[in-house]
């Protein structure tokens, strides 16, 4: 947390009050979905918030191997299946992708404290069984938990769909935050791949900022209210004269004239 908070108060923004805009219209298209704001909850929230919150996502062992009456529901989350012994992916997987969820998300958190740093088992992947997962599944697929712009391009080169970036998978290594390498992920993998931000926000100035860096939507962590979040997130663009997420850009950021000259 607090090495993302620093990377983020890096960049401070340029309130601009002489303009047009009245109300802030922060509404998305993500996954055949209308969002409200460009949020993706954990289904804790989501529960709290439908129907104005209409994707969210959740555990993969959460699901019920009969869904049943549950069909309706999958076709609004995210299901998060961890990493693990590719044949039990690739097994999970299926069955997940046969009950039509929205999409599926391949954590890769659970590597965050291998041996001898922390009990995690290691399970790392490789391009070929990335474009396997995807074509098995037949849904869109999201990889969660990288921070590096060599992984978003072989997550693209895969056929994947997203990225999620998570400062949390480098912390071992003095790996940089999430809002510090973003540019560059960017600069890699733009046009290829939906690029998201994942982690601890303080609030909808932290949302705002990760949009500004070229983020396409975040998913905050756990227990987040989702709707305060968006509720900031409309009142920081109508501060910086936004009027839609399009005109959410680095124009937003304050960047001295001395350093651009240095």
């Amino acid at each position: 947390m607090d090495r993302d908070a620093r990377a983020l108060d890096q960049h401070a923004l340029l309130p601009r009050l002489l303009h047009g805009v009245e109300e802030a219209d922060a509404t998305m298209r993500l996954l055949a979905h209308t969002l409200p704001a460009p949020l993706v909850p954990t289904l804790d929230a989501w529960q709290t918030e439908t129907p104005t919150w209409p994707l969210a996502r959740l555990d993969a062992d959460l699901v019920p191997r009969d869904a049943g009456d549950q069909e309706r529901i999958l076709a609004h989350l995210l299901l998060r299946i961890p990493v693990g012994r590719m044949a039990e992916v690739m097994t999970t997987a299926r069955r997940l992708g046969a009950l039509a969820p929205a999409g599926v998300i391949l954590d890769l958190t659970p590597m965050t404290d291998p041996v001898p740093f922390g009990t995690s088992a290691w399970h790392p992947r490789q391009r070929e069984e990335l474009a396997e997962l995807r074509a098995a599944v037949d849904r869109p697929v999201w990889i969660d938990g990288i921070v590096s712009p060599g992984d978003a391009e072989i997550a693209a080169e895969a056929g994947l769909d997203g990225v999620i970036l998570r400062s949390a998978a480098g912390r071992h290594v003095a790996a940089p935050a999430a809002a510090e390498v973003l540019p560059e992920v960017l600069d890699t993998v733009a046009g290829m791949i939906g690029v998201y931000v994942a982690g601890p926000v303080r609030g909808g100035l932290d949302v705002f900022r990760y949009l500004a860096l070229g983020a396409e939507a975040v998913l905050p962590d756990p227990g987040n209210e989702t709707q305060r979040l968006a509720g900031e997130l409309r009142a920081v663009m109508q501060l910086t004269g936004c009027a839609t997420l399009e005109d959410v850009g680095y124009e937003a950021i304050f960047a001295p004239l001395w350093e651009e000259i240095a």
